[in-house]
C-alpha cells in the first residue's frame, strides 16, 4: 500500500483517519472551535499548518468490512459535508459520471415495499464491502434500519475502489440528519497533511486534545494495509487450494498420457518396422500431444477471461499476468513430459518381442 496521499486513489489523498467514542460537537477547521476543543492551546496540541480536517456525523451500525466475518445488514452510516463533497476525490469503479460524489445530492423517486412507499436516500460505500459483505451493486437497495420495519430505503448510487471507507456507507450530512436525526456531532474524520512530519504531529495533537472524546487515530495507509492483509489471507487460501486442484489435475492428465503411450506400444513398434527412426516417433507423439495441450489450455484460458471481463474491464484491476504465464507453462511443460517418458520407454522394447506379443 502506498503511503504517499494521492487524490484519485484509495486514500484520498489524506494521511490519517480518526474516530472517537464520542461525538465531537465542534469544528476543529474554525478558531473558535480548536479553542472550545483545546486545540492549538500549546505545543503539544498545536496543529501543523495546512492541516486540514474533514468530519463525517456518523450513525453507528455493525461492520462490514473484510474484519467481520459475519454478515452486516446495515453497516455504519457516515453523513458526507459539503466541502467534502466539493472536493471530490477517491477512485470510484463502475460508477458513471465525472464527479460521482455530487449522487449523494441527487433526488431518488421513492422506492414501494409491498405496500409502502419509502423515501430513497442515495448512498455510496466500499465495492468489497457492497458486493461481499452486503451482497449489493449500484442500484440496489437496502432497507432502513431494518427488513422488517424500514422507514428508509439507501440506494447504491456509486461504488469506491479499495478506499479506506470499507465497511461504512456514505451520504450527504443532511440525508444522514434526515433518516437518524439523533445523530449529533463528528466521530469520524480524515486529516489532510503537509507531509509524514506534519501527519505525526496532527496525530499527537488531536490524541492529546481530544483526550475526553476518545480520539484514536492511525495511518490511512496502515488502515488500508489492514484492510488488504485480510483479503490476501482470503486469496492465498483460495490460491492454494486451486494450486492442490492443478496439481492434482496435472498429475491426473500425466497418468491419462502415460496409459496412452503405453496402449500404442503395438503401433510404435510398427512405425519403428517401417523404418521410422526413434527421434521421429517422438517428436510425432510430442507434437500430438502438445497440441492436444495447447487446445485445452487455450479453451480453459479464454474461459477464464470472459468470465471475469466485466471484472477487468470495470475496476481496471491488477492482474500478474507473468504468474499466470508462468503457471500455463509449467502445466505445459508437465504434460508433455510425462508424455515423453513412456515413448521413451517403449522405443528401447523390441520391435519383435511387442509385435508377437500384440
Amino acid at each position: 500500500v502506498s503511503e504517499v496521499p494521492d487524490l484519485n486513489s484509495g486514500n484520498g489523498g489524506f494521511r490519517l483517519v480518526a474516530e472517537s467514542s464520542s461525538p465531537v460537537l465542534f469544528d476543529p477547521n474554525t478558531k473558535d472551535g480548536r479553542l472550545r476543543l483545546g486545540l492549538d492551546t500549546n505545543e503539544t496540541t498545536k496543529l501543523p499548518d495546512d492541516t486540514k480536517i474533514f468530519t463525517f456525523r456518523t450513525r453507528p451500525g455493525e461492520d462490514a468490512s473484510c474484519l467481520n466475518l459475519f454478515q452486516a445488514t446495515v453497516p455504519t452510516l457516515l453523513g458526507a459535508t459539503k466541502s467534502f463533497v466539493e472536493r471530490g476525490g477517491f477512485r470510484f469503479a463502475n460508477t458513471p459520471g465525472e464527479k460521482p460524489w455530487d449522487r449523494l445530492d441527487e433526488a431518488l423517486p421513492p422506492v414501494k415495499v409491498g405496500d409502502t412507499e419509502l423515501p430513497s436516500i442515495p448512498v455510496i460505500g466500499d465495492m468489497n464491502t457492497l458486493q461481499f459483505s452486503l451482497k449489493k451493486g449500484i442500484g440496489d437497495h437496502i432497507l432502513f434500519p431494518d427488513d422488517d420495519a424500514p422507514t428508509h430505503a439507501l440506494q447504491v448510487v456509486g461504488m469506491l475502489d479499495g478506499s479506506v471507507f470499507q465497511g461504512v456507507l456514505l451520504m450527504s450530512d443532511a440525508n444522514l440528519l434526515k433518516v437518524s436525526p439523533e445523530s449529533s456531532g463528528a466521530r469520524y474524520f480524515l486529516i489532510e497533511t503537509r507531509d509524514s512530519n506534519s501527519a505525526s504531529q496532527a496525530a499527537k495533537a488531536m490524541e492529546t486534545a481530544l483526550q475526553s472524546y476518545g480520539v484514536d487515530t492511525d495511518l490511512v495507509s496502515q488502515r488500508l494495509a489492514d484492510f488488504l492483509a485480510v483479503q490476501n489471507t482470503y486469496l492465498s487460501t483460495f490460491q492454494m487450494l486451486g494450486g492442490l486442484g492443478l496439481l492434482v489435475g496435472t498429475l491426473g492428465l500425466a497418468a491419462v498420457m502415460i496409459r496412452n503411450v503405453l496402449e500404442r506400444r503395438t503401433e510404435i513398434a510398427m512405425l519403428r518396422a517401417f523404418g521410422f527412426r526413434t527421434t521421429r516417433i517422438m517428436w510425432l507423439i510430442f507434437a500430438e500431444n502438445t497440441l492436444l495441450l495447447i487446445w485445452g489450455l487455450t479453451a480453459g484460458a479464454l474461459s477464464a477471461l470472459v468470465a471475469m471481463a466485466p471484472h477487468l474491464l470495470g475496476t481496471g484491476a491488477d492482474v500478474p499476468w507473468i504468474e499466470l504465464g508462468i503457471t500455463l507453462a509449467a502445466v505445459l511443460a508437465v504434460g508433455t513430459f510425462a508424455s515423453m517418458i513412456p515413448v521413451w520407454n517403449a522405443v528401447r522394447i523390441s520391435v519383435r518381442d511387442v509385435l508377437v506379443t500384440a
